[in-house]
């Protein structure tokens, strides 16, 4: 079997020779007929740690950081955060619109909602089961402010997702991880839709790799990056049988 980081060097080689068949798509094409309108409730950014952050990274108020420690996350000492964690978010939002006609709820809309508030609060005392990195190439993770990780949604209960998706008036909930390598940025994006009919999500991709993106400077290549692994990831569903 190969190593982690193995197979994410394998992932990356084919995402950049413009290969998008990597890992498996499962969708309930029956269960998905019935989504209009999706909120993404579940989101983190795990990007490859850049050594030099004093002088790639700058402050932005609002978002906060996180280093991996195992199975928790330990909140990084730091002003300086990225400042694309949020348009990341928000180009995930734009693609399902122009590309799968969903309707997307705003992130303002998600956290000012106290059942979400709340159900954000409980899922933080609860165990995850995301790995750990492998420590000779660490990651740092980022969430926009007031969205959980999605590790963290992934705990709620069937019956908490069912409120959540009347509260929030949509039809699906969304986890979604995008991973960032650096150098020539490729992105992976890990996505997961949930509806209220059962535990087990209607759509899962967990491994859409975008192309490596050789223009632009940073950060605004590690959102296109992100980008063209949120177009990988609607083009295998739309392949998908």
């Amino acid at each position: 079997m190969l190593k982690k980081l193995g197979f994410m060097a394998l992932a990356a080689a084919l995402g950049a020779a413009g290969c998008s068949s990597v890992g498996k798509v499962v969708r309930d094409r029956e269960r998905m007929a019935t989504v209009k309108r999706i909120a993404v409730a579940g989101f983190v950014v795990a990007q490859e740690r850049k050594r030099d952050v004093q002088q790639v990274w700058r402050p932005a108020d609002g978002w906060r950081a996180y280093l991996d420690s195992n199975d928790l996350y330990a909140e990084w000492v730091s002003s300086r955060e990225p400042v694309q964690i949020e348009n990341i978010y928000l180009a995930l939002g734009a693609t399902f619109e122009r590309e799968l006609h969903l309707g997307v709820v705003a992130p303002g809309v998600i956290v000012r909602n106290p059942v979400y508030h709340y159900l954000s609060s409980t899922s933080a005392n609860r165990p995850t089961k995301r790995l750990a990195d492998d420590p000779s190439r660490p990651f740092d993770y980022y969430a926009v402010k007031g969205v959980v990780t999605a590790d963290r949604f992934e705990t709620l209960r069937l019956d908490e997702r069912r409120e959540l998706l009347r509260e929030l008036g949509v039809d699906a909930l969304a986890a979604v991880e995008v991973r960032i390598y650096l150098g020539r940025p490729i992105a992976f994006t890990s996505f997961k839709l949930f509806d209220g009919t059962e535990k087990d999500p209607i759509w899962v991709d967990e491994l859409a790799v975008g192309r490596e993106i050789a223009e632009g400077v940073f950060p605004s290549n590690l959102i296109s990056a992100a980008e063209s692994s949120f177009q990988a990831l609607v083009s295998r569903y739309r392949a998908e049988k």
